[in-house]
């Protein structure tokens, strides 16, 4: 019993010691946590300019092949490397400015299609800047370079279909203006041979004759009707298959997926109540060395006097 009221009693002088400490060095303990908020302050508002990042899902776009099926412009693993040599191991936006050393694309990746659209494979890419407006300027400079080089092989793709048509128009024209005119003519030709052959008197020879302008005539007609509903029509669907290549949706550009939506946020979210905590942690840290240390100089100056 008497040694639970003297530990009480002990208790109350540690607390009284201890309140007693606190006061006689209040000033030096309020500078230090001041010290220890302006610095969390500083930190906060000075030392961290926080990079903004952006991740962006790209549809590199497509275009239509003869079979109607949809494909990219150019192979995306291809593509995603050469985004990689012209905008992280060149560091060509950091070059271009120079005050933003903190614009680059720091990842770019290949993200299978789960849209049923063909199963055409993304492109993500991931960038950093200085401001939000520099990540989105990373994103949109990333897009237009993937619709440069769509454009480049756009005009390529077009101008191919197009002399194609031009070829397949060319063989139509032959075989209307020229191939079946002449066949036609050979026919009416070979028709009357026949006919004036048939009035004259019979002979072994005649009759033999009359059965090769027949045989003749049979060929010629088969010959046209071989070139108007096989060969002509076959000429016609194919122009019409390339037609469609050039057609409205049969061409699709790189856009951003969604559509003009870049994802974009800081990299650093610092926490204000949490700085400003440890801060004052901080501050009370050093305010505990400094009082903790005083006191050891104090208290051995006085047992030096004693």
């Amino acid at each position: 019993m008497e040694a639970k009221v003297e530990g009480k009693k002990e208790g109350r002088d540690e607390l009284k010691q201890f309140i007693s400490i606190v006061l006689r060095y209040k000033v030096t303990i309020g500078v230090c946590l001041l010290l220890g908020l302006l610095g969390s302050i500083l930190y906060l508002y000075v030392l961290v300019k926080p990079a903004y990042q952006v991740s962006a899902l790209i549809d590199t776009g497509y275009i239509t092949d003869n079979d109607g099926k949809r494909q990219r412009f150019a192979s995306v693993e291809e593509l995603a490397q050469e985004i990689k040599d012209v905008f992280i191991e060149s560091k060509k936006i950091v070059e271009e400015d120079a005050e933003k050393p903190r614009m680059r694309v720091t990842e770019v990746e290949l993200v299978a299609d789960s849209s049923g659209r063909g199963k055409l494979p993304y492109l993500r890419i991931e960038a950093q800047g200085k401001e939000r407006e520099d990540a989105q300027k990373i994103a949109n400079d990333v897009l237009a370079y993937i619709q440069e080089k769509n454009r480049l092989i756009l005009q390529r793709h077009v101008k191919r279909i197009q002399d194609t048509i031009t070829i397949i128009n060319a063989r139509i024209k032959s075989i209307k203006e020229v191939q079946i005119p002449y066949i036609d003519s050979k026919i009416l030709q070979t028709d009357a041979d026949i006919k004036e052959s048939a009035s004259l008197s019979q002979t072994q020879t005649l009759t033999t004759y009359l059965n090769q302008l027949q045989a003749s005539l049979d060929g010629l007609q088969n010959q046209r009707t071989k070139l108007e509903n096989e060969t002509l029509l076959a000429l016609e669907q194919d122009r019409l298959r390339h037609e469609a290549m050039l057609s409205e949706g049969a061409v699709q550009d790189a856009f951003f997926v969604p559509k003009a939506n870049v994802d974009t946020k800081p990299t650093i979210k610092a926490r204000k109540w949490l700085v400003f905590l440890l801060g004052l942690f901080s501050g009370g840290v050093v305010a505990g060395v400094i009082v903790f240390s005083r006191e050891i100089i104090s208290q051995i100056k006085k047992e030096g006097l004693d």
